[in-house]
Order: C-alpha cells, then sequence, then structure tokens
C-alpha cells in the first residue's frame, strides 16, 4: 500500500499539468501513488499511464470536485494535493511525512516558492481575516539565509497542501460552496473547528506559477459572503461583523461593483450556515470508530465544557 497519494486535478491546461506532473515524476519519492483527476479532456500524449492513474469522472468539472473525487479514490492514508502549476524539488516529501508522527496533526503545510523569484515566498500557509478573507502568510517576503520562514498556520494553500486524509473525511472533505479560491481556508478553519492542528514545513518546497482566475466577481462575491457567514462566530463574532463592512468595500474595489450582487446573495443563504454550525455541533462526519488520530478537544465540545 502507498504510504503517500498526490492528486492532481486538471484543471483544462495540459501544458501545466504536464509540467507538473514531469516535476513529480522526476523527484517522486518510493511507495506513492500519482492520481490526474479529470472529466475525459485529457489525453495521455506521452503514455504514462504505467506511472500515472488517470482517474475519469463526468463529476470532475472543477477544482473542489477533482480533489474530492481523487482523496475517495486514494489508498494511502496521507494525500499531497497538487494544483498544476505547482514545481516539486528533490526531497520536498520526507520532512513533511515525518512530521505527521504527530497524532494531532491534520495538515502540513509546505513552502511556496515564486518560480521566477525563487527567494520570494509566494505562500507560507493560510489564515481567516475576520472581515471574511483568506489570507496568505508571508506573501512576497524573502528568504532569509540565518533562519527558515516561520507561521502561525490556520491550514495549507491549496495550490500544494499535505492533508491526512480521515482527517479531511471528518471535516466533510473540500466544500463544493466555496469554489477553488476559498476551499482551502474554509477546510482549514474547519479542521480548527474539529480540533486538528497545522502546521508549516519549510523544509518543503514547491515552486508556483500563478494562473489567473476565471471566476466572475458576482460568484466571487458570494463565496466570500458564504466564508465569512461560516466561520467568523467561531472566531470572535463581533469583531467580525465590526470589520465586515470594510470587506465589502476592499472587495467592490478589488472586484468591482458587481461583487456586491454576490454578497448580497450570499447575505440571504442562512440555511447553509445553520447547517454547518449544526455540522460542528455533532463533530463533524464520523467516518470510523477507530481513526488513526487524536483530535484535540473541538469547538463543541470546548463550549460544553464551559
Amino acid at each position: 500500500m502507498p504510504r503517500l497519494s498526490i492528486i492532481i486535478p486538471y484543471l483544462g491546461s495540459a501544458s501545466r499539468l504536464e509540467d507538473t506532473l514531469v516535476s513529480v515524476l522526476e523527484n517522486r519519492p518510493r511507495a506513492c501513488e500519482i492520481l490526474v483527476i479529470h472529466d475525459g479532456s485529457y489525453r495521455d500524449r506521452y503514455e504514462i499511464g504505467d506511472e500515472v492513474e488517470f482517474i475519469v469522472d463526468d463529476e470532475a468539472t472543477s477544482f473542489v470536485g477533482c480533489v474530492n473525487i481523487g482523496i475517495e479514490e486514494s489508498d494511502a492514508s496521507i494525500v499531497h494535493l497538487l494544483k498544476p502549476g505547482a514545481l516539486v524539488s528533490d526531497g520536498w516529501v520526507e520532512p513533511v511525512l515525518n512530521q505527521f508522527c504527530d497524532p494531532h496533526l491534520a495538515s502540513v503545510a509546505p513552502l511556496l516558492l515564486q518560480e521566477n523569484q525563487p527567494d520570494t515566498i509566494d505562500s507560507a500557509g493560510v489564515h481567516f481575516g475576520l472581515g471574511g478573507s483568506r489570507k496568505q502568510l508571508l506573501k512576497n517576503q524573502k528568504l532569509s539565509s540565518r533562519r527558515p520562514p516561520s507561521a502561525d498556520i490556520l491550514g495549507p494553500s491549496g495550490c500544494a497542501a499535505f492533508y491526512r486524509r480521515d482527517a479531511v473525511e471528518h471535516a466533510g472533505c473540500f466544500p463544493m460552496a466555496l469554489g477553488e479560491t476559498l476551499a482551502d481556508i474554509d477546510l482549514a478553519c474547519t479542521l480548527h473547528h474539529l480540533g486538528h492542528r497545522s502546521l508549516l514545513e519549510p523544509a518543503s518546497r514547491i515552486y508556483w506559477r500563478p494562473d489567473e482566475s476565471t471566476t466572475s466577481p458576482v460568484v466571487q462575491g458570494r463565496q466570500l459572503e458564504r466564508l465569512f457567514w461560516r466561520q467568523t462566530r467561531e472566531f470572535g463574532f463581533m469583531r467580525g461583523l465590526a470589520s465586515h463592512p470594510f470587506a465589502w468595500a476592499v472587495g467592490c474595489f478589488r472586484l468591482g461593483p458587481a461583487s456586491l450582487l454576490g454578497r448580497i446573495a450570499g447575505l440571504c443563504e442562512s440555511g447553509l450556515y445553520r447547517e454547518y454550525r449544526e455540522f460542528l455541533a455533532h463533530g463533524g462526519c464520523d467516518v470510523s470508530t477507530t481513526l488513526p488520530f487524536q483530535p484535540a478537544t473541538s469547538t463543541a465540545d470546548r463550549r460544553a465544557a464551559a
């Protein structure tokens, strides 16, 4: 059985996918499987089906859909998500796998560096902004030769992330409602609420080639509003509510006035947020009675104790 499953979703750019595959195959660790998830639109031009498992599914039409299918099809206890455009380096896996000896650990963020400026950090993990935003930690900071970067992260970036598979299933997998851009921070919040830990492993280095978002401003606004109402309650509701109007203003400036329509639509989806709070109150998905990890005290448990 493989000790690591590398999941790569195909998102429409064959060149980005193939560049990522080349870097993985050149540096692949032992005892791992490589899964490429797509909807049938990719053709294996280089005939590498003996080294890579191509999984075709009609529902693999989005980033989140591909990732969740990959997690379901994977065999290893640790899954590694790589978005096309991520280029791995030699020895990027071992430091991370050593960290998963900690049974409380649910996810690990590798250090993402900018491909065109390898001494510049693109992301050292993500954190939740109180106004309902996704913050990339240490973005655009220069690497120091004196000490490795460190950050108190909430979770890894979806561009490149390591997860304990059972922990992701415990959290209900990646949320379809948050889309490609915000699914990683929403999952990180959920894992945190359920009592799991995450950390940054700076010895694991991956180079990231930026891509352009094709999500409309209306959809982005709606997803940002969903993120706010799903997650702010657990991080300080009153402070979050006070900063929320500023988040609307910033979003309108960055995405355009059309994003306000999405914000209003997201504001009206109270049923979605009620279901999510009930999910947390029940302790997430009961995937097994003998989980290999031992989650720390969850938000619901802490409230019950209080």
